[in-house]
């Protein structure tokens, strides 16, 4: 168990590196991109295709709403990657520090708080096992979520 322990100890270790640079990395990045720019954009498209004579033109219609689309997967995309940042963190935390929602954890009252590792362990008994498992099931989807949100990350520097 003390092995498993020390895996699962390293990974997270690990994994906060990775979520560390990956913040570094999205925030350079949405620096780069002026969102606010975007934001009107799509404001503005979408009050224009909203005009009763819209299509009037049907190639502009058409152009506008191509940019409509660029621009909302622009927003989209960094709302994206803020939230997968957001997840990977708050994986890690119930993977290391606890889990909320088993007895005695998380609950409203204010004695009551964020059962530790050790805790969970010792109410779980035997079943300790399920909790090594829950660790590296936290622990495996937050490494799946950075590898896609690294992959994104890539392809956006290449479409540039």
């Amino acid at each position: 168990m003390a092995v498993r322990k020390t895996q699962s100890s390293d990974k997270a270790s690990m994994l906060r590196r990775v979520l560390l640079t990956m913040r570094e990395r999205v925030s350079s990045t949405c620096a780069a991109i002026d969102l606010g720019i975007h934001r009107a954009a799509v404001k503005t498209l979408e009050a224009e295709s909203a005009a009763p004579d819209f299509w009037s033109t049907p190639s502009r219609a058409q152009s506008d709403l191509r940019q409509l689309a660029f621009h909302k997967g622009v927003v989209e995309r960094i709302a994206n990657w803020k939230s997968s940042l957001e997840e990977v963190e708050a994986m890690i935390e119930l993977a290391v520090e606890g889990v909320a929602g088993l007895p005695g954890g998380g609950g409203s009252s204010p004695d009551v708080g964020i059962l530790d590792v050790a805790d969970i362990r010792d109410f779980l008994g035997e079943d300790a096992a399920i909790l090594g498992n829950m660790q590296d099931d936290f622990l495996e989807e937050a490494e799946s979520v950075l590898f896609a949100l690294q992959r994104d990350l890539k392809a956006w520097e290449l479409e540039r």
